[in-house]
């Protein structure tokens, strides 16, 4: 009688320290460090057209998806890079009939972040997992089997660290987060030169910069 109330107290002191234990690597796995707001470029800095009809809420989203433009595009002129987002909404509003630009945030060459669709409402960038955030890089990082890709540029890099930390603090986003559209979708974007920053070097750093431990 004995031993089976001693092995009890044995088996409830395990089941508590297992509880301690799973409720701190818990802790440890979704507390993120605070995270400074990067700059981002309103829309009217590149001059956005007003949605063309309502959109509905985002609600909860678990990843950052990111994506290319599909068109090459490498200067860092800031009012060229103003122009091309200008266009890229036209083509998404005029010609795929959505209410306004599909990316949440566009990054540049230069390094800008630029706000695209405001990021409370659902966007239009991957099928089926619209209520994520979609991030873009300008520029083709495909190219035709490679052939005159766009290559990402350090700024643009460190852009998409700046901007994903803060998202991934604010919106308290458990790791992974950065994903791309090719994880979702059949399609090669965000690009060959593109998705191994996404998949190695962009998922290493947040690990790295934002767990805490």
């Amino acid at each position: 009688m004995k031993i089976i109330k001693s092995n009890k107290s044995i088996i409830i002191i395990l089941c508590l320290l297992l509880l301690f234990l799973f409720e701190t690597y818990a802790y440890a796995v979704t507390y993120w460090q605070p995270q400074p707001k990067p700059y981002i470029y309103s829309r009217s800095a590149w001059g956005a057209r007003s949605p063309s009809s309502s959109m509905s809420s985002r609600g909860t989203g678990y990843y950052l998806i990111f994506h290319h433009t599909a068109r090459s595009f490498t200067s860092t002129d800031k009012s060229a890079c103003a122009a091309e987002i200008r266009e890229i909404q036209n083509i998404h509003m005029d010609e795929n009939k959505w209410s306004d630009i599909g990316y949440h945030y566009i990054i540049d060459p230069a390094g800008r972040i630029w706000q695209g669709r405001l990021d409370q409402y659902i966007g239009a960038h991957t099928l089926s997992y619209n209520n994520n955030i979609g991030i873009a890089n300008l520029g083709d990082f495909e190219g035709f089997f490679g052939i005159g890709a766009n290559t990402p540029t350090t700024a643009s890099y460190n852009a998409m660290c700046s901007l994903s930390k803060w998202l991934a603090y604010r919106d308290n986003l458990d790791l992974p987060i950065a994903y791309c559209h090719k994880d979702f979708n059949d399609t090669a974007c965000p690009g060959r030169n593109m998705e191994y920053y996404i998949w190695d070097s962009l998922r290493g750093h947040l690990y790295l910069n934002m767990v805490e431990r």
